[in-house]
């Protein structure tokens, strides 16, 4: 449980700086190609350093809250890798028990160009 809890936070910190890097990349990009012409590299870096800042200002409380949220949920839900919760001995042992009762049977394997059934 404590693994999962810990692989549920390191996912919130992924999804977090992911879709910070992305959005402040983005709005930095879009500043930067706004000065047009005149702009030379420090200017554009100037620019887009703002914008990203200005786009954690404007949106770094619903990434924050959108990341928890699809942590959590993919947490819970056991889908996000590291978060699947663990298979308890009594099912492991009634998984193999079960397997140790099968039986093979001589069933057809496909057909022959006559269109019959072929055993092996």
């Amino acid at each position: 449980m404590v693994k999962r809890i810990v692989f549920g936070v390191v996912w919130f910190v992924v999804f977090y700086l992911i879709a910070s890097a992305v959005g402040g990349g983005i709005a930095g990009g879009v500043a930067g190609s706004k000065l047009g012409k005149k702009a030379n590299a420090s200017t554009g870096a100037v620019a887009g350093a703002r914008a990203g800042e200005e786009f954690a200002k404007n949106y770094g409380m619903y990434i924050l809250f959108l990341s928890a949220t699809a942590a959590g949920i993919g947490t819970v839900a056991g889908f996000l890798p590291g978060t699947r919760p663990s298979v308890s001995p009594e099912q492991t042992a009634q998984a193999e028990a079960d397997a140790a009762h099968c039986e093979n049977i001589d069933a057809p394997v496909g057909l022959t160009q006559t269109g019959k059934f072929h055993q092996r």
